[in-house]
């Protein structure tokens, strides 16, 4: 984990268009830009991953950690970022600085500023990482709002909604998607939980099939 009291969800209603940005920049590489968080460097996302590999790699020597590391950095291109809800914007904001293999988003994420009704400029910037190398797994009527959701995807894949994909079951997924959104009802929701076991529904193991489907490759 690391330091942090506050959801990235709350700077929707910010008026500095720049405010998921700061966010970002700060819980992930440590750079004092934002006022409402105080990670340094050592404490960054970027930073802990980092020493994780290098861990990893001294101390289980026969699971091929090394094969990550370069002089103890990280070697990205070798690597796919995966992360949910404020993860979903970590991995695609790492995967912009950084060219990956692919960055793959789970419900989310929530960089929409509502007062433009638009995406947070972020997303839609120059990535390191090809635009066609991002892809997303959201539900249906989440939570958080898919259809701000989705056009924050669109932004990061620089495409268009022909890049969606809708399913009820898992038997086939189609290989020119990259935006995957499950109809599929959740166990136990009820009206006043439905929206957040939605949210958290991409990550159950219920979708396990399309997990195995956008790590291939």
């Amino acid at each position: 984990d690391y330091p942090n009291n506050r959801n990235t969800a709350t700077f929707i209603n910010s008026t500095d268009k720049a405010a998921f940005d700061k966010f970002r920049q700060e819980l992930d590489f440590g750079t004092p830009v934002s006022d409402s968080v105080n990670v340094d460097s050592l404490n960054s996302i970027v930073n802990r991953i980092t020493k994780l590999v290098i861990y990893l790699a001294k101390t289980r020597p026969g699971e091929g950690w090394n094969n990550f590391l370069d002089h103890e950095q990280i070697i990205w291109d070798r690597v796919t970022l995966a992360g949910h809800s404020q993860g979903a914007g970590h991995v695609s904001y790492i995967g912009h600085a950084f060219k990956v293999h692919k960055v793959i988003m789970l419900s989310g994420p929530q960089d929409f500023l509502s007062n433009f009704d638009m995406p947070a400029p972020w997303l839609s910037a120059s990535s390191k990482t090809p635009y066609s190398s991002y892809y997303s797994l959201l539900h249906d009527d989440d939570a958080y709002n898919t259809q701000r959701q989705i056009r924050n995807d669109l932004a990061a894949m620089h495409a268009d909604s022909s890049v969606i994909w809708r399913f009820q079951n898992m038997d086939a997924f189609s290989k020119q998607k990259r935006i995957f959104i499950s109809d599929i009802a959740v166990q136990n929701a009820t009206q006043q939980n439905a929206g957040m076991l939605n949210h958290m529904a991409s990550i159950m193991p219920m979708h396990s099939k399309v997990w195995i489907w956008l790590l291939k490759d």
